[in-house]
């Protein structure tokens, strides 16, 4: 149930960092980021947690895997050409 909670969490924090702290964070790229680091740490504490508790919470150790992809591939993927013409593609619609 929480990692439900957590996973719209990121376009929150982005939008937080963003107009929250203009001065730390000056864009949506920079946002993206701080957003996504923070997510990281807040599911490692929580892996981390359920480790030390002896439980295991397989949904948790998932999202930090999810989101340390998504912070290893998005400049990766945003740099392709096929992204740049389907994002071309999708704001025509």
């Amino acid at each position: 149930m929480a990692c439900t909670a957590i996973i719209p969490l990121e376009a929150a924090l982005e939008r937080t960092y963003i107009y929250g702290t203009p001065n730390l964070v000056p864009n949506f790229d920079v946002a993206l980021y701080a957003s996504v680091v923070t997510l990281i740490m807040v599911t490692a504490v929580l892996v981390a947690s359920e480790w030390w508790y002896g439980r295991s919470r397989w949904p948790f150790a998932i999202l930090l895997a999810y989101f340390v992809t998504m912070l290893l591939t998005t400049d990766v993927i945003a740099q392709t050409e096929w992204f740049n013409s389907l994002a071309i593609s999708y704001a025509n619609i």
